[in-house]
């Protein structure tokens, strides 16, 4: 794999001495970024943790964590922003009680948030799930969401469902974060994701 080279603004200033490893960076840095070199930043357009702007820097997406944060009746996304699509990891939740994982959207326009609608269900304790779901251009105001499987919802035994889509707005909005609780009881085991994609429908990052 292509290392990449920080290049320093020091480099780059006016009189500064030309060198080899200058002239090789800016040729092998495009290609250590397509090969997602340690170091190099994330291409946008690609999912990436929410939270990271260079790969390898230590932050993963995680916005909960059982043996972190405890057990909850419910946990809330960071707030999105304009300019990028929204997926939520499931990496081994498990529950304290209850048979289903739900997820509800937070309405801009109403500042309020849909039903619950299903994305795990006919668990029986102690089942832990694991699955990937996007969000379709969630900051592009809309009646309906669509959301789109990448990696199904699954536990040992087997498929555990998905979320029936479109899921339907009170009002043309935008969606802001996404809530994610138990039917019964509390997410107690396990840990969610937050991954993010540049897309350029929706406006510039603020």
């Amino acid at each position: 794999m292509t290392a990449w080279y920080n290049i320093t603004e020091a480099e780059t200033d006016p009189g500064a001495p030309p060198k080899s490893e200058l002239w090789k960076a800016w040729w092998k840095n495009p290609i250590a970024i397509t090969e997602g070199a340690v170091g190099a930043p994330y291409m946008q357009g690609l999912w990436h943790p929410f939270d990271s702007q260079e790969i390898g820097d230590g932050n993963d997406g995680s916005y909960w964590d059982a043996a972190t944060d405890g057990a909850v009746v419910s946990v809330e996304t960071p707030s999105f922003q304009d300019g990028y699509e929204y997926a939520i990891e499931l990496d081994a939740v498990g529950l304290s009680d209850g048979s289903s994982i739900r997820a509800e959207f937070f309405q801009e326009t109403s500042s309020t948030y849909t039903s619950p609608s299903n994305i795990a269900a006919g668990l029986t304790l102690p089942d832990v799930v694991s699955g990937l779901f996007a969000l379709d251009l969630p900051r592009i105001a809309k009646f309906s969401l669509d959301l789109n499987t990448i990696i199904p919802m699954r536990d040992q035994n087997g498929a555990r469902g998905g979320v029936s889509t479109p899921i339907a707005l009170g009002s043309l909005s935008k969606i802001s974060r996404v809530r994610i609780s138990p039917n019964l009881g509390t997410l107690n085991e396990g840990r969610l994701r937050l991954l993010r994609r540049r897309e350029y429908l929706s406006g510039v990052p603020s």
